[in-house]
């Protein structure tokens, strides 16, 4: 009941965090243009908060490191500067002196990149000590099963709680590296299910018992994870995918392969390409034409 309370109010709380961080700045904008509040400041608040709602900022994640949630939430300031930048140029065409534009964006970074990293490492320490922890059965007394243990014992700060190893096999040492052996996970009754949150099974399982444990996870709605070999290999990231009904597992993933970093590319691509058009092209055109017109003769554009 408690985990279902937090996920339910963390997010209103998050986004109702970001709306005084970027209010702040805002106010701060206008202290220093003499500026009184207008549609535009409503505006870029009201479009950075659906922005930040759109990429589910408030995702944060289980064991997210901090130089990924730095750039993840430099990217959504890169992209909405750059929106920010566009909309101003067409539509607002507001006058800043640089300096005071420099110190807000400045402020408006340093104080979101803080607040991210303050509310993360907050999540950290209250999940350290037991606040919205899942709970996990780990079946599999296997290396995959005691390595995954020892991960979650030593950084409890993700969330994470498990109180030993099941397994499929009776005749299972009781001990590995003094890591408890909950059981052989047949011989419970099916309510065993219900003190957990999470599933976690080695691949080494056989599939029939992978397929039994799929089945009592959505029987008891509960998320089930798959444990692979790769677990030993030093490799960054897996994915998922599938061609047609054979699935596959993916060891990069290239940075266009996001949508987001997409979005971001095709966004400074556009803003790149006016910027050009505005300050180079602008003069630099007529200059041309002129010298064609002077050292040769027709006309300067031919049709």
């Amino acid at each position: 009941m408690a985990k279902t309370r937090f996920n339910t109010y963390f997010p209103f709380l998050y986004y109702i965090g970001e709306f005084f961080v970027i209010l702040f700045c805002s106010n701060l904008m206008l202290y220093l243009t003499f500026s009184v509040w207008s549609v535009y400041n409503s505006f870029f608040i009201a479009f950075w908060l659906v922005m930040s709602l759109s990429f589910r900022s408030h995702v944060l994640g289980r064991g997210i490191e901090y130089i990924s949630l730095v750039k993840s939430t430099l990217k959504s300031l890169f992209f909405f500067s750059g929106i920010v930048a566009i909309i101003n140029l067409f539509f607002f065409n507001f006058q800043f002196q640089l300096s005071t534009l420099g110190i807000a964006i400045t402020l408006f970074y340093f104080l979101m990149l803080c607040y991210r990293l303050c509310l993360n490492l907050i999540l950290e320490r209250y999940r350290a000590f037991g606040g919205n922890i899942l709970k996990c059965m780990i079946v599999g007394y296997n290396s995959h099963g005691v390595q995954l243990y020892d991960e979650l014992l030593k950084f409890p700060e993700f969330g994470y709680r498990s109180y030993g190893l099941f397994t499929f096999d009776s005749k299972a040492r009781k001990k590995i590296n003094n890591i408890p052996f909950q059981g052989k996970i047949t011989d419970f009754d099916d309510s065993i299910f219900r003190k957990y949150d999470i599933i976690f099974f080695s691949e080494k399982l056989s599939f029939k018992n992978q397929d039994y444990l799929v089945q009592k996870a959505d029987e008891y709605n509960l998320k089930v994870n798959s444990i692979p070999d790769l677990v030993n290999y030093d490799v960054k990231n897996f994915f998922i995918s599938k061609i047609s009904s054979v699935p596959y597992i993916s060891i990069n993933k290239l940075p266009l392969d996001n949508f987001y970093n997409q979005i971001l590319k095709r966004s400074f691509d556009i803003v790149f390409s006016l910027l050009v058009c505005i300050f180079f092209l602008s003069w630099m055109i007529p200059i041309v034409g002129l010298l064609i017109k002077i050292s040769s003769k027709g006309p300067v554009f031919f049709i």
